[in-house]
């Protein structure tokens, strides 16, 4: 084995070389490895983390949210939405973009509930942007996004570009789910209720539409559809038919009672 070393040196170097270049490319590689999944986990431990801080915070916020229908005190409802909005800007939930819109959507809506538009749309208007950016193509979370937005839009009295964002949204939902699908009765849902601030007739019709498709899809007494027949009554009522929205009311108020 020495004689073989002493003639063929250079090869024994050269292979235990390689040999050595190989063991190090593999220990690297492993701890490559190793470091990639430390951070993969890490990512999702910090998504999932994200995800419970707005789960927690939309669902109490929506949990609190009624009492101010009510005249109560929203001394801590308003504080419940200044920590949260407070979370946002430091960016807690920078790592878990979708949980990031959801609680926009959700303090978004409440401070427009409350008729705070300007603390509103420094939330909506931005989550529109990340969701855009989040989600290339047709999302549902992006139609959901144009919504919230739409809305707020048309309550400050930007109609044009309320009644664009939720076609966008309509069009999008379309693409997304061809068929008849609940997602795209509650998508009309919300453009009627964007239109019925400027264009009742169009808002009725869009209800309708809502509606008859939520019968197609559903069999029984739903929330949903207790609230767009509630919001059509309204509508129709408003357009001189009293007995028709009379009948759509109960049939609203019957379905809230069932459910």
């Amino acid at each position: 084995m020495r004689k073989f070393v002493k003639r063929n040196r250079a090869k024994v170097i050269t292979a235990g070389t390689v040999g050595v270049t190989l063991v190090l490319g593999l220990i690297g590689t492993g701890l490559g490895l190793h470091w990639a999944l430390a951070e993969k986990a890490e990512a999702g431990r910090a998504q999932i983390a994200a995800k419970k801080v707005a789960d927690f915070m939309s669902e109490t916020l929506a949990g609190v949210g009624p009492s101010v229908a009510l005249g109560r005190d929203t001394a801590l409802l308003e504080e419940l939405m200044a920590t949260a909005a407070a979370r946002i800007k430091r960016g807690d939930l920078a790592k878990s973009p979708d949980a990031e819109l959801r609680l926009r959507s959700t303090v978004g809506f409440t401070y427009s509930f409350m008729g705070k538009s300007d603390l509103a749309l420094g939330l909506l208007k931005p989550a529109l942007a990340l969701a855009r950016e989040t989600h290339d193509e047709d999302h549902l979370s992006t139609a959901r996004a144009s919504y919230d937005l739409a809305h707020l839009l048309a309550t400050r009295g930007d109609l044009e570009r309320a009644e664009q964002l939720a076609q966008e949204a309509v069009e999008m939902l379309e693409r997304l789910y061809p068929d008849n699908h609940m997602q795209r009765a509650i998508g009309l849902h919300k453009q009627g209720f964007v239109l019925q601030t400027h264009d009742r007739r169009k808002a009725r019709q869009v209800l309708e539409e809502s509606l008859a498709m939520q019968r197609r899809l559903l069999d029984g007494d739903y929330e949903q559809t207790a609230r767009t027949l509630n919001n059509l009554a309204q509508i129709v009522y408003s357009l001189r038919e009293p007995v028709l929205a009379e009948e759509l009311g109960k049939e609203g108020g019957l379905s809230l009672i069932h459910i």
